[in-house]
């Protein structure tokens, strides 16, 4: 990755991919008519529930979800872990203080991301769905996972968008805390586009970040929301779905990795932290 962010010229990618490029699909693989992530959105809340079934993935039993609506069929994934312990020993025998695993903090996730223009979080809301409340995510139609791309020793044919979106995911996951990034939580598309998803057990209450030396670069667009976004604007997005204290620490935590940044910026000079993956700011898109 290091190679990657060195070698590469800054924008090289935005000639080939931008955010508001992608294209949902529908169950049978074709384009959705939805031209903003807002009127994905309205769908997933309103769009009726055809069908429910359980997915073999999945720490906390997702649900592999039809929808209809005018039409149009969707797949989406709803999360309804609802889990909040003062201590909770994990199976790998790690104890955790505060743990929270919930949906809620699915939506966070994605409220988050748009905020700071991660676009690589699938369309997310909260939703009851047959009587429970949760999140629901659209699905990522005929996404591989990162075990299945090891497994079967695949590569992405442009290995700088690769490393990139890699160094994104890092830095996301070390902000937002997220104790539970796998390699069954880590999906590509059929371009090849990174996907997060599965983030019910982050937003962690601690004032450090997760795996600081992970960090080592970001992309332009994002650095400008983390350095210019007053703290208000977080509080704001992000108070229907984390508590007052989990948003106070999130805060804490991106004022260190803003100083984490700014400091390997100095180090290293601003063109081999900072890169380029569009020429404009993310559209809403789809």
């Amino acid at each position: 990755i290091a190679t990657a962010l060195a070698t590469n010229s800054e924008g090289i990618w935005a000639s080939d991919f931008r955010p508001g490029g992608i294209v949902w699909k529908d169950i049978e693989g074709k384009a959705l008519p939805f031209q903003t992530r807002e009127e994905i959105e309205e769908y997933l809340r309103n769009a009726e529930v055809i069908s429910i079934e359980g997915t073999p993935e999945g720490t906390n039993s997702p649900k592999k979800t039809l929808l209809e609506q005018d039409g149009i069929r969707l797949y989406a994934c709803f999360r309804h872990v609802r889990v909040d312990q003062k201590v909770m020993r994990l199976g790998s025998g790690k104890v955790h203080y505060d743990f929270r695993d919930d949906a809620f903090f699915e939506v966070a996730a994605y409220e988050l991301a748009k905020l700071l223009g991660f676009w690589n979080v699938p369309p997310t809301v909260l939703r009851k769905v047959r009587g429970q409340h949760g999140s629901l995510q659209v699905w990522v139609q005929g996404a591989i996972m990162e075990k299945s791309r090891r497994n079967d020793k695949l590569n992405p044919v442009n290995q700088w968008r690769w490393a990139m979106e890699t160094i994104q995911m890092r830095l996301f996951d070390s902000l937002i805390y997220n104790d539970d990034r796998n390699l069954g939580n880590i999906i590509y598309d059929a371009d090849w586009n990174l996907w997060m998803i599965d983030h019910t057990r982050a937003f962690r209450k601690h004032s450090q970040l997760k795996e600081p030396e992970l960090v080592s670069a970001c992309e332009r667009y994002v650095w400008n929301r983390l350095t210019e976004l007053p703290d208000e604007a977080f509080h704001e997005t992000l108070s229907p779905y984390l508590r007052k204290a989990e948003i106070n620490r999130l805060l804490q935590r991106k004022e260190k990795l803003v100083r984490l940044l700014e400091n390997l910026i100095e180090e290293k000079g601003e063109s081999r932290v900072l890169f380029t993956l569009w020429t404009q700011s993310p559209k809403p898109g789809r």
